[in-house]
This record gives structure tokens, C-alpha cells and sequence, in this order.
């Protein structure tokens, strides 16, 4: 039960912030890092979310985002932190880092969450998405894929920048 709490977040099940930071910077010294792309995630439009449902609804809907984005990701998926995802996902370039993030953005579609203040009229999600570099530290790949999903938030959400190529 200990073990349960240390590791995993509470409410979504998924992997929590510190597993995150330590497995980046373990697989960042691995020599299997140029086959990882790191892909931070965030709600589009989540506060108005919980604004207009209530946080019971904003906690139901992160259970839900987490189990579809399991079970769509080959990677291991954490909570970052609020409605904020990462995911270390196995890809040896680009446009396989591309393809994964594109999936779990069509899985967060795919629940067809009502979000009456978001452009679909559902919940959707952006990425940045970055492959690991191993010349630079933890903080500088955050940095990286951070940079990408602010921009893809800045062109309205929904979708995912990889590095420099968008979606």
C-alpha cells in the first residue's frame, strides 16, 4: 500500500511527478535515450472546465483522460502535475514521436467529453513533444517539449507540435 502511494498519484492511478523525474533522468543517462521522445500534455481549456462542471466532474474527467491515454500509449504515462500529462514514449525519430502523440490526442477525442467552452465542444488535449536529447539534462528537455506545448496551446489546442513540426 506504501509502495502504491509513493509512486503512483491518487486520483488518476497514473505514474506520479517523482517517478517521472526520476525516470527521465535515469533514461536520459541510458544509452536508450535517442529512442524516447518525451511529449508533455495539457487540458485544453480545463479551468473553464471546472469552472462550468464543478472540480467532481474536472476529478471524474482526469480518471478518464488517464485510462484512455493507458491505453493508447506504447509509453509509460504520468500525472505532471493539475491536468497535466507526460509521457515517455518509445520512438526512434519524429515521426514515430508524431504518430503516438497524434493517438493520444485522438483518445482524449474519443471520449467526447462535453466541454461547452472548448471549439469542438468537447475536451481535447495539446502536446509538445521532443525526442530525449542526451546532451542535455532533464530540465532542458522539460524546457523543450514545455516551449512546443505552449505554442500548441497558443494556436487554439487540440493538437500536437513535435518538434517544429506540427499536427
Amino acid at each position: 500500500k506504501l509502495d502504491q502511494m509513493a509512486h503512483f498519484d491518487g486520483l488518476t492511478n497514473l505514474w506520479n511527478r517523482r517517478d517521472f523525474d526520476r525516470d527521465l533522468r535515469m533514461e536520459l543517462q541510458s544509452e536508450n535515450s535517442g529512442h524516447l521522445a518525451l511529449a508533455l500534455g495539457d487540458l485544453d481549456k480545463f479551468k473553464a472546465f471546472n469552472d462550468r462542471y464543478g472540480h467532481i466532474a474536472g476529478d471524474d474527467v482526469l480518471q478518464r483522460v488517464a485510462k484512455a491515454l493507458e491505453a493508447t500509449s506504447y509509453g509509460r504515462v504520468y500525472r505532471y502535475g493539475g491536468e497535466e500529462i507526460a509521457v515517455l514514449i518509445p520512438a526512434d525519430n519524429h515521426a514515430e514521436a508524431q504518430l503516438q502523440a497524434e493517438a493520444l490526442c485522438q483518445a482524449v477525442r474519443n471520449l467526447a467529453i462535453e466541454h461547452q467552452d472548448a471549439e469542438r465542444g468537447v475536451l481535447t488535449i495539446s502536446f509538445g513533444v521532443v525526442q530525449l536529447d542526451p546532451n542535455q539534462d532533464a530540465n532542458d528537455n522539460i524546457t523543450r517539449a514545455d516551449e512546443l506545448l505552449y505554442q500548441a496551446k497558443k494556436n487554439g489546442g487540440d493538437c500536437c507540435l513535435v518538434a517544429g513540426e506540427s499536427l
